[in-house]
Formats: C-alpha cells, structure tokens, sequence
C-alpha cells in the first residue's frame, strides 16, 4: 500500500539526521522506510528503526 510512503520517507530522513547520520546513510534510512511500508496494509507503518536498518542490510 503506497499510501502514507512519502510520510515513511520523511520521517526516516528526520529520525537520520536527528541520529546525526552522515546524509547520504540519512537519505538511504529513509528511502528504506518508505520502501518498507509499500508492503503494509494500512496508512501508517509498524516497522521500527531496526527493522529499517535490516531492509538496508538486506536481511
């Protein structure tokens, strides 16, 4: 589900450079936040910050 993905992506980007990531590892958060909600069905996400680190990890 699409919807509330671009929320995911700019909530990742805030929760990286809050966590002072470098903004290329901020941008790459956030991309995989949004990446993981197109997989749940509702207008939010559950996952976690380390469920988003393990989407970039690929595990």
């Amino acid at each position: 589900d699409k919807v509330g993905s671009g929320d995911c992506f700019m909530a990742g980007l805030i929760y990286g450079l809050y966590k002072k990531m470098p903004v290329k590892e901020a941008l790459e958060f956030a991309t995989a936040a949004a990446y993981g909600k197109l997989f749940i069905e509702s207008d939010a996400t559950t996952m976690r910050a380390d469920e988003v680190l393990k989407t970039i990890k690929n595990e």
